[in-house]
């Protein structure tokens, strides 16, 4: 990334607590696909995995003092931004 981090705020860390909350919702709903033993649906799970794991790391960032407006502004759905 090549902005300055912008500092964090009380919103920003209570942002991570909610995007953690959608993630284990997205890691359930994964679970649940596989448990149903479907293989015509494993396209579903696999977006569900991928959804997963890009909230946990949005989620870890913005506990990790990358504020929420960064996250929206500079890096979105880019992921490969997101870890560099």
């Amino acid at each position: 990334m090549t902005k300055e981090l912008e500092s964090t705020t009380c919103s920003d860390r209570k942002a991570a607590i909610s995007i953690w909350t959608d993630a284990n919702s997205w890691h359930e709903a994964a679970n649940a696909l596989v448990a149903s033993g479907n293989k015509k649906i494993m396209h579903p799970t696999y977006s569900c995995v991928a959804r997963t794991l890009e909230l946990v790391l949005k989620a870890y960032l913005l506990a990790n003092d990358v504020s929420l407006s960064t996250l929206k502004k500079h890096i979105g759905h880019d992921l490969e931004c997101a870890v560099t």
